[in-house]
This record gives structure tokens, sequence and C-alpha cells, in this order.
């Protein structure tokens, strides 16, 4: 629960941060995710005195696997989103390095 928040609050602030890019359809999956494994985990405590240890260990489980399926999610889109090319960057870093190879070897010739 506690590691799941965090995720979240840091997501959020994240998002907030100039220059951050988490798309806003990924943020409302990701908070409908968490919002479902919050309702899930406060009902099955507030259920606990009800039920017997059995039926609390499973809800308690279902509750910690909603959890689990919002940190999976958010991994996912990370990697999606931290592993794009940005494909003009490339190009101008490629051809400056190149550019600079090659005034360094005309220099190179031009010491003979």
């Amino acid at each position: 629960f506690i590691n799941s928040m965090q995720v979240w609050n840091h997501l959020v602030e994240y998002s907030e941060t100039p220059g951050a890019y988490i798309p806003k359809d990924d943020l409302i999956f990701l908070r409908e995710k968490i919002e479902k494994a919050r309702k899930l985990h406060k009902k099955v405590f507030k259920e606990a005195n009800k039920i017997n240890k059995t039926s609390f260990s499973k809800n308690q489980k279902y509750a910690c696997l909603q959890y689990k399926e919002f940190l999976d999610s958010v991994i996912g889109i990370g990697r999606r989103l931290w592993t794009q090319y940005d494909y003009s960057a490339m190009i101008i870093g490629t051809s400056t390095s190149f550019f600079i190879t090659l005034c360094f070897m005309f220099k190179l010739l031009d010491a003979d």
C-alpha cells in the first residue's frame, strides 16, 4: 500500500514538472487502478470484524494484487515512455561527432 501511494505521489509531482511528459490518458488509467486498490483495501479492513480469518485473508490478498497490478502498470508505462528514441537528437549528435572527427583528421593531415 505505502509503496503504491509513494509511486502515485511521485508520478503526480513528476507530471506537473515543466518538461516532464506523462500522457493524461496514462495518468487517468493509473488513477483508476490506484483508486480501485484503495477502495478495496479500505473495504477489506472495514469488514475485518464481520468475516472469518480465511475470508479476510483471501480478500486481503486480492487487495494486495490490485496494488501489484497498479505497480506493474506503472512499470509498463515507464518503460514505454523512457525507452523512446529521440531520432532528431540522435541525428544531430551523430552529425556533430562525424563533423568533429573530420575536422580532427584534417588537422592531423595538415600538421604533416
